[in-house]
């Protein structure tokens, strides 16, 4: 009798197993093509929705086995390696989850960035697109309530997508700052930009503490103040952390088709006037200043460049001021002193740089 008993229970947890498992095999399905159908549709928002849910679901379970496991061991007993077998699987279930959660999340961000720029009004983009060459270019209304966290989401984007986004305003005079040669069409300008991508920039620092030098000596041959004008003593500090645009400009977002975000002096010829770096120059201190600070050109204007940073420079800011004042004099003679400067980069996510 007992032996009967023991297979017909048995049996019944072997259906129950097979109608639990093909129930979580229909879910799954119905879910995978829900997933798909959204992804083609490009609705991110409703693919976080279900991935969100997912994460409750194995976050529970996750946390209730370890829990489970936690407890069998303070109390003493001998816990197999089936539970931990378990545990080890569902985390990695759960984790891949999230990685997948935050790539849609980020999907999701860039698209609704997307929607909001593709209902702006077109501004002067056909004189813009023939002076910028092979890149995907977005007006944005200068009205727009955060440009920045739009640039910010671009970049991220950008990062799986390979492309990096620079903020451009333009007006009347922008045309002027950038290099003739590269802008006649698109044969002189992939001309000059395979040129370009082809050298080395290896000679950032070293560009930029000889024109500080240069900066330094020339000073001192007309004026003896140096100290007291140019290092001088630290005043009011205002950090910087967003962009400033011109009002009445008109603003694009431009998608760079690069690899590293260094390059974009490849595609956008600025420089090589007055006391400007020319664009190989301007591409040497990019790439230099991002593998050593991670700042990055975010937002060109006809006179200006705008570098942004995920967190301020805290460690030695007074040789970074002196950089500061070796790419762009003005920075520090039409500005603030080296150390009110050095004190300022301390605090600032963007730095900003102007030409005369």
């Amino acid at each position: 009798m007992s032996q009967t008993l023991f297979i017909a229970l048995l049996v019944l947890v072997v259906a129950i197993f097979v109608f639990l498992y093909r129930r979580k095999k229909k879910v799954e399905n119905k879910m995978g093509d829900e997933l798909n159908a959204l992804i083609e549709s490009d609705d991110w928002q409703g693919v976080c929705r279900i991935l969100r849910k997912q994460l409750v679901i194995w976050g529970c379970v996750l946390v209730l086995v370890v829990g489970l496991i936690i407890a069998r061991f303070t109390m003493g007993e001998h816990t197999s390696y089936v539970p931990i077998i378990v545990a080890v699987f569902i985390a990695w279930r759960f984790f891949k989850l999230v990685r997948l959660y935050v790539i849609s999340y980020h999907n999701m961000k860039f698209m609704n960035a997307e929607e909001y720029l593709s209902e702006q009004p077109s501004l002067d983009q056909p004189l813009f697109e023939g002076n910028i060459h092979g890149c995907k270019i977005t007006p944005i209304d200068e009205r727009a309530a955060d440009i920045k966290q739009l640039w910010l989401d671009a970049y991220e984007e950008g990062k799986l997508k390979g492309f990096f986004p620079v903020l451009i305003d333009t007006d009347t005079c922008f045309y002027d700052s950038l290099d003739a040669t590269a802008c006649y069409d698109d044969e002189k300008f992939n001309e000059w930009k395979t040129e370009m991508l082809s050298r080395n920039y290896d000679d950032g620092q070293a560009f930029l503490r000889e024109r500080f030098n240069t900066i330094k000596e020339d000073y001192q041959e007309d004026n003896d103040d140096w100290s007291e004008e140019v290092v001088g003593t630290e005043d009011a500090v205002n950090p910087i952390d967003d962009f400033d645009f011109a009002d009445g400009s008109n603003i694009y977002l431009v998608e760079v088709p690069v690899k590293e975000p260094w390059q974009v002096f490849a595609y956008i010829p600025f420089g090589g006037w007055n006391e400007c770096p020319d664009a190989d120059e301007q591409m040497a201190v990019a790439k230099y200043w991002y593998e050593k600070y991670g700042a990055v050109a975010a937002h060109f204007s006809n006179d200006m460049i705008q570098y942004y940073l995920p967190k301020p420079v805290t460690d030695d800011t007074m040789s970074v001021a002196e950089e500061h004042m070796g790419y762009c004099e003005d920075t520090v003679l039409q500005g603030d002193n080296l150390t009110t400067l050095a004190a300022t980069i301390k605090e600032s996510t963007v730095w900003t740089f102007w030409w005369d």
